[in-house]
């Protein structure tokens, strides 16, 4: 039985390899649109059915837009929306292996905070028949978070925000190791008014609803490129084994090949490693090298600070009129600017194109905003020593955050300051 060599083990494990990263970062992230939805049920309820006089009616059923007029009266003061699947279509939705839950609502009315919550089964607790004996799980958002009817937004918010509710743990007698949220036999989504309710008229509109996730995580993908080298490895020691037993004088020679070959390898892995966080124009962080490092910083739970979004003015203009060698110059001026003058722990990275993004940690909002005018007076009083004669500006857009706050809606707050900063003639800071 002839054996394979490993010159074409190893050609197969390098094209595999490249392949599996090549599509781990061209592959959408999978989706499961909750709604709208062929097979969704819609239920708005309020109060009066159990005697209060609060009251809620639809204003485009087909919009799924409604109206909740929330009165105080003896009742608990109710009103909200259920969406629901038909047990014919499908009976739950398995959320596992998705990590956000991504809505578009708009919403108008006095309230500064909206509950969205889903309901699972989780077969120990409620009838399965009935879904208002399902596990309730919310987590409670800002309106701000959502915009108006005029300007609406897109939030993401990750399932590990949401939490059990006390009065279903206690209405259930559940123990604490079986009170923890669960998606894998979601019933329902809903959207309500959290403690203590606004009274008064809230319009809402629900868009759309959809769990966002990966198809396989970075770590699994990891960890299955090293087990499939492994793999390899073994079978080509196997094999130069097999030839050991007949050469006698090359064995040694061949183990110190191998030895060689283990260290190359691992020299490549590691500066691939360092590589694939790092943008090969600027030398800066990229998109992936910043999140990675954001996501140490939340495992310490040291994230609070200031996030700053930077937009070089009119960069379009500068590779149309000077061509992409100046704006590729440009880009790494800019950026060694930027990573000479900002402290050693702050996270600079280059965020696309000619977009910057920079987090400075235990900075409030006027420390970030002196920062950001020193930067931008450095852009614009340095020469860029090129044969053509280009003005460089920048503009940037700040807000603050906290431990408490989403990246995203930092990162929404920065971007809106970014685009204010532009419209009112660049080459300016504004703090959100």
């Amino acid at each position: 039985m002839a054996l394979v060599s490993p010159s074409r083990i190893r050609t197969a494990a390098i094209v595999l390899t490249v392949a599996a990263m090549a599509l781990h970062y061209v592959l959408p992230p999978k989706h499961i649109v909750i709604h709208p939805a062929n097979d969704n049920a819609m239920t708005i309820y309020s109060d009066a059915q159990w005697g209060g006089e609060s009251s809620v009616e639809w204003l485009d059923e087909e919009r799924t837009r409604w109206l909740c007029s929330l009165k105080r009266s003896p009742a608990h003061p109710v009103c909200g929306l259920s969406v629901h699947w038909n047990d014919t279509q499908r009976k739950f939705i398995n959320a596992y292996g998705f990590s956000n839950v991504k809505v578009k609502l708009r919403y108008k009315g006095p309230g500064n905070t909206l509950r969205l919550y889903m309901r699972n089964f989780d077969g120990q607790h409620g009838l399965k028949e009935d879904r208002d004996t399902h596990k309730f799980m919310y987590v409670n958002i800002p309106t701000n978070d959502f915009g108006d009817f005029s300007a609406p937004y897109t939030t993401e918010v990750a399932l590990s925000e949401f939490q059990v509710a006390d009065w279903w743990r206690d209405e259930y007698k559940v123990d604490r190791n079986n009170a923890k949220p669960q998606f894998d036999h979601i019933t329902s989504f809903g959207v309500d008014f959290p403690f203590p309710q606004v009274m008064g008229e809230h319009t809402l509109e629900l868009e759309r609803v959809e769990l966002i996730g990966v198809w396989i995580k970075a770590e699994a993908l990891y960890l299955g490129i090293i087990l499939a080298w492994l793999s390899v490895l073994f079978t080509e020691t196997t094999w130069r084994m097999y030839r050991w037993r007949k050469v006698a004088k090359e064995n040694l020679r061949q183990v110190k090949d191998l030895t060689n070959y283990a260290q190359q390898l691992q020299e490549k892995s590691e500066k691939y490693r360092e590589l694939s966080h790092i943008d090969s124009l600027t030398e800066v962080y990229n998109r992936y090298g910043f999140m990675q490092t954001l996501k140490s910083l939340f495992g310490k739970g040291a994230l609070n600070g200031c996030l700053l979004i930077i937009d070089i003015d009119h960069f379009k203009r500068v590779n149309d009129e000077f061509g992409h060698v100046t704006g590729d110059k440009v880009l790494r001026e800019v950026a060694s600017l930027f990573a000479k003058n900002i402290r050693k722990g702050d996270i600079f990275a280059r965020w696309g194109g000619e977009e910057f993004v920079l987090l400075v940690t235990s900075y409030n909002l006027e420390q970030a905003k002196s920062l950001a005018q020193k930067l931008r007076l450095l852009v614009q009083n340095h020469d860029f020593n090129s044969d053509a004669a280009v003005a460089i500006t920048v503009s940037i857009g700040l807000t603050s955050f906290s431990k408490i706050d989403s990246l995203n809606s930092a990162f929404i707050r920065a971007d809106e300051a970014l685009y204010s900063a532009k419209t009112q003639g660049r080459n300016q800071v504004v703090a959100y």
